[in-house]
């Protein structure tokens, strides 16, 4: 553990820094075994498996920045995300819209676990965050600002975990894709495969797929994907596309 003094990750103030997770550890829910230890997949590698107590740390915030992203984010995505049941809605419609979110905390939750994952030293996998997009995100961030909707949007697919039911407790740290020309992250946790593109210019192919300022977000159940399958996301955006009225047919209230 660091004695020394460091500068935040966040507010860039030198302080003690607190090992902080990247995904918030209610994420992890349903994984741990009788000794509290989860198997921890790396989805890059054919057999990039092992143990772990917790989920993936490192020394990244001060106590206040902890707390600010705890507070602002973490603990609402809590409630309206699994206290609020959408991951069995889902189970059972496969296709909705869930509506009701928060547009700002709900969006910045799902920038800061990329940002988060950036950051880290080793990287969780987001090493390819450019610098401006890193600095963007800080500031969005420490301002509670969900920028305008067309930056880093977001979009989720639910898990299908082949049983009738969500793979809720799945986590992988994000990879870099592409879709509809643009560049991206795809990290995966509660529930979802969650893609954030990182672009300077609006993706309008995915306009009706994204979470809104009003509050909603399309979501359609589908298979687990890794790198090698990601051929497959093209399909699944069409999917999502072909499946808004299904989905508007079974909104989530």
């Amino acid at each position: 553990m660091p004695n020394e003094p460091a500068a935040c990750a966040l507010c860039l103030q030198p302080a003690i820094l607190r090992s902080s997770h990247i995904v918030p550890e209610f994420c992890y829910k349903g994984m741990y075994d009788v000794k509290h230890r989860a198997i921890a997949i790396d989805p890059l590698e054919d057999d990039g498996s092992s143990y772990v107590q917790k989920g993936h740390r490192c020394y990244l915030l001060c106590d206040n920045c902890e707390q600010h992203l705890n507070e602002q984010y973490e603990k609402p995505f809590l409630v309206s995300w699994y206290r609020r049941g959408v991951l069995s809605d889902l189970a059972q419609h496969k296709a909705l819209v869930v509506r009701g979110l928060d547009y700002a905390s709900f969006k910045l939750l799902h920038l800061s676990i990329l940002w988060r994952a950036s950051c880290c030293q080793p990287s969780w996998g987001a090493d390819g965050l450019r610098p401006w997009a890193k600095e963007r995100l800080r500031k969005m961030l420490l301002d509670q600002d969900p920028g305008a909707e067309w930056e880093f949007p977001v979009i989720a697919s639910a898990v299908d975990d082949q049983r009738g039911g969500i793979w809720e407790s799945l986590v992988e740290p994000p990879y870099g894709i592409r879709l509809y020309g643009h560049h991206g992250f795809l990290t995966t946790y509660a529930g979802c495969h969650w893609s954030v593109l990182v672009s300077a210019h609006q993706c309008l192919e995915i306009a009706d797929i994204r979470l809104s300022p009003s509050g909603s977000l399309p979501v359609v159940v589908g298979p687990p994907q890794t790198p090698r399958r990601h051929a497959m996301w093209k399909e699944i955006y069409d999917k999502y596309k072909a499946s808004r009225q299904q989905a508007t047919n079974n909104e989530s209230t």
